[in-house]
C-alpha cells in the first residue's frame, strides 16, 4: 500500500507544471451498505489522494482507500456444522482514478466527480486451509461534495466495487465443521471529510 501510495504521488508530481496546480486529501468516511441486515454494524473508510488542476473547473487525480466495518465483529450464523459468513462483513482495499468537475469557482467550490478503478474485498476466515478470502473487481464511485476554502473536503460517494468472493473450507480440524461464504454483490455508500493540503 505504501508503495502504490509513493507512485501515485510521483506520478502527480511528474505531470504538474507548477506546485500551485496540486493538492493532496487525506480523510476518512463511515457509511453502510444498503439493504444490509439489522445487524449491520456500517462501514469506516480510510484514504489518501492527490489531484492536479487543469482549469478552475477540472482536476484529475488518483485515490487509495481501505475500509472495512465500523465495529469489530461478525454476523455469521450456523446452519448444522457450517458457519456461514455475511457477505456484509466484507472489508475492502481499493485504487482508482478520479475526476472532479467544479460548478462554482469561488472560495467553497460545489463539485460532482467519479472514480474508475480496481477494488478488491476480501474477508477474514479462519479454517485450516486459508485466513483470506479475496477477489478483485472493477470499480466505480461516482461523489459530489464540496471543498470548504479549499482546505476542508466534505463528500457524499457511492462504490460500486463488485461482488465478494465464494468460498467453502474446513472450520476445524473435525471435518465436518465446515465455514462457507457466498458471492454476493456489495456496493457501500459513505460519508467522507478529509483535510486538503494545496501544494
Amino acid at each position: 500500500m505504501k508503495h502504490l501510495l509513493l507512485v501515485c504521488l510521483l506520478i502527480i508530481s511528474l505531470c504538474s507544471v507548477n506546485a500551485q496546480n496540486v493538492y493532496l486529501e487525506g480523510g476518512v468516511a463511515l457509511g453502510s451498505v444498503p439493504n444490509a441486515d439489522d445487524n449491520s454494524r456500517g462501514k469506516a473508510m480510510l484514504y489518501v489522494a492527490g489531484y492536479r488542476t487543469f482549469s478552475d473547473h477540472f482536476a484529475l487525480g488518483l485515490e487509495l482507500s481501505t475500509g472495512g466495518d465500523f465495529i469489530p465483529g461478525d454476523n455469521s450464523t450456523f446452519e448444522g456444522n457450517t458457519e456461514i459468513l455475511n457477505p456484509d462483513d466484507t472489508n475492502w482495499s481499493s485504487a482508482m482514478v478520479k475526476g472532479r468537475y467544479y460548478f462554482t469557482t469561488g472560495p467553497s467550490p460545489l463539485y460532482a466527480g467519479a472514480g474508475l478503478g480496481i477494488n478488491s474485498y476480501w474477508n477474514y476466515v479462519h479454517t485450516v486451509e486459508s485466513k483470506t478470502v479475496s477477489k478483485i473487481n472493477l470499480a466505480v464511485a461516482p461523489e459530489i461534495g464540496i471543498d470548504i476554502r479549499k482546505r476542508l473536503n466534505v463528500s457524499m460517494r457511492y462504490l460500486i466495487g463488485g461482488s465478494t468472493d465464494s468460498f467453502e473450507g474446513i472450520r476445524t480440524q473435525n471435518a465436518n465443521d465446515r465455514i462457507s461464504i457466498q458471492s454476493q454483490k456489495v456496493s457501500i455508500f459513505l460519508f467522507s471529510m478529509a483535510l486538503r493540503l494545496n501544494l
